[in-house]
């Protein structure tokens, strides 16, 4: 099914949710999926393919329609508005949420990659990074701030850069440890008689060890075995946090978590 959609996107039909879910003479395409009305407003235009399923193909080709996203979503990154009256903002958080209007530099806008490992079709503008999340109801955008490439990001070793705080790079730094991780069984059983096993991968960074299982998180631990805290996948997927007692253990937490992605090719 994810080859199937990703096919579907690479032929410029898209799957996401939104707000808005008109007839697409109203909008007026610009390039790559990125449509403007006649009020400013900007869309992604994308494809819900919810209700196409478990009839046959002819049937399930009518319910497919036409679905126009103009909201992306970032919980981390610090957001340049390209509205004038709205620049005195810039250096605020976001509340979580934008219009696509406030941020989309249009002059620039395209479709840079599709990674089919992790489902994701990706945008650039000069300013920002664009994951549309493909699923089948259409998924989402999240917003990253834009580098040249993950390992050009972490050389900058800018801690408070909140650039690589994005999904993209959290399931990237995830599947490098399962697959380069040293490999530890422990047993989580409380009975003597019955053991219960959880493996984790294990990637020592300087004096950190960063550990992933099957969850979503990476858990942070120091040289004498003591927590430090973790990076916390949400659930839809959207955006990463860092759970953590304190700014010194967050601190290091981010430090590793950068080293770390100087890892990845």
């Amino acid at each position: 099914m994810k080859q199937l959609t990703l096919l579907i996107i690479a032929f410029g039909l898209f799957s996401c949710t939104g707000n808005k879910e008109t007839a697409s003479d109203q909008y007026i395409l610009i390039r790559d999926n990125l449509y403007h009305d006649k009020s400013g407003n900007l869309y992604l235009k994308v494809v819900d393919r919810s209700f196409a399923e478990g009839g046959i193909a002819a049937e399930n080709e009518k319910r497919i329609k036409d679905r126009w996203l103009n909201v992306v979503y970032c919980d981390t990154c610090k957001l340049r508005f390209t509205d004038e009256k709205t620049k005195q903002t810039s250096n605020k958080q976001p509340d979580g949420m934008t219009e696509l209007r406030n941020v989309v530099d249009t002059a620039t806008f395209g479709l840079a990659e599709i990674d089919s490992t992790e489902n994701l079709a990706i945008y650039e503008d000069k300013n920002y990074t664009y994951y549309h999340h493909v699923m089948l109801d259409g998924g989402a955008i999240s917003l990253g701030e834009k580098t040249n490439s993950t390992k050009t990001l972490a050389m900058n070793n800018n801690l408070y850069d909140s650039s690589f705080l994005s999904p993209i790079y959290f399931k990237k730094l995830q599947k490098y440890i399962l697959e380069n991780g040293k490999i530890e069984k422990v047993n989580a059983s409380s009975r003597s008689d019955k053991a219960i096993y959880i493996t984790y991968y294990i990637l020592k960074v300087n004096s950190i060890k960063l550990t992933v299982d099957q969850s979503n998180r990476i858990y942070f631990s120091d040289k004498n075995r003591k927590h430090l805290g973790n990076i916390l996948l949400s659930e839809d997927g959207l955006s990463i946090s860092i759970e953590a007692d304190d700014a010194n253990n967050k601190t290091l937490i981010r430090s590793a978590y950068v080293e770390a992605i100087k890892l990845i090719k």
